[in-house]
């Protein structure tokens, strides 16, 4: 972040109801307690990232037994099967060639809030990604998401890495990526472009017309999440953005990849419960509409909360792109 937006600016103090001196001295006792919830506050957060990294170590065998029949390495066991409510599908026939569960991360990817910036670009890159693993940083509260590629036509890249660097107090410094190694021809985030220029006519010599081939970044989620490669125009969109990239971020490493077999199956949602999308044109007075949505609520087999993201900035959608 900027220098500048380190400090936050604090809100202007509302003094209309303090009425005397004996209610000046009662609210400042209250801002002592205050305080002292402060304090408390401060000490629960640093229990809870200490549970948090104790947790996350038990989580890596459970996470890389996932990665490994996901890949195929493994066949998962008959004792490995027993879940506590197993799925059937009717209808199903053997298929020995299929390895591991085939496109599994994109399936995921598909059925979270994530696939409003998907494009096909993205989609053809994304069936080859194979694990996102979660990776505590050092002893402090940094984190990085790891994407995993199998070998690919797009890019050399087998990890690609998006590492969150965190203050003391918990608040986003910035976030690292990794820069993807494109093979020549296959980078989909840019496009060529030609662009005519007219030149203005002076003193006895006429306007000329002149064509130039420019580069311009394709909006998908590879430009836009996993490794950006716009340069920001000013230190509020390159914070707009690092906003951006740390709620998806925190999306997927507090709601997306711990449940990532529910979201595969489509029966987990990230999105928030109040996270409305009021569009143009919506009848709020619509009551068949309203009950229609509490029958959809009540239908749902399994809802996840999706982690509140610090700003306040949402992603936008993004135009199609093609490969060039």
């Amino acid at each position: 972040m900027s220098e500048n937006n380190e400090v936050e600016m604090e809100l202007p103090i509302d003094t209309s109801a303090i009425t005397s001196t004996e209610v000046l001295k009662r609210v400042n006792a209250l801002l002592s307690l205050q305080d002292k919830q402060n304090e408390l506050t401060e000490e629960m957060e640093k229990e809870i990232l200490a549970i948090e990294k104790k947790y996350l170590q038990k989580f890596q065998p459970l996470a890389e037994k996932r990665f490994e029949i996901v890949s195929g390495k493994v066949e998962p066991s008959k004792e490995d099967q027993q879940c506590k409510a197993p799925i059937e599908v009717e209808n199903l026939k053997s298929n020995p060639t299929d390895k591991g569960i085939p496109k599994f991360w994109l399936h995921v990817l598909q059925n979270t809030e994530v696939k409003d910036l998907l494009e096909e670009c993205d989609i053809e890159a994304l069936e080859y990604l194979v694990d996102i693993k979660i990776v505590q940083v050092g002893d402090n509260q940094d984190y990085s998401l790891d994407f995993h590629f199998s070998e690919n036509p797009f890019f050399t890249n087998t990890v690609i890495t998006k590492t969150v660097k965190l203050e003391e107090d918990g608040e986003l410094n910035e976030i690292v990526s990794t820069p993807i190694n494109w093979k020549d021809g296959k980078n989909f985030t840019v496009q060529s472009k030609k662009k005519t220029v007219k030149s203005k006519p002076t003193k006895g010599k006429a306007a000329s017309t002149t064509t130039t081939t420019v580069q311009e970044v394709v909006p998908c989620f590879f430009s836009t999440f996993i490794s950006p490669n716009e340069e920001p125009t000013s230190d509020d969109e390159a914070d707009e953005i690092m906003y951006i990239q740390y709620q998806i971020i925190a999306k997927l490493k507090d709601v997306v990849i711990p449940e990532a077999v529910n979201f595969f199956l489509g029966r987990a949602t990230d999105a928030e419960e109040n996270d409305y999308d009021f569009g143009e044109g919506e009848d709020f007075d619509d009551e068949e509409g309203d009950e229609d949505d509490e029958d959809e609520d009540d239908e749902e087999e399994q809802t996840i909360k999706k982690p509140s993201g610090k700003g306040k900035a949402q992603p936008q959608q993004p135009q199609d792109c093609k490969q060039q």
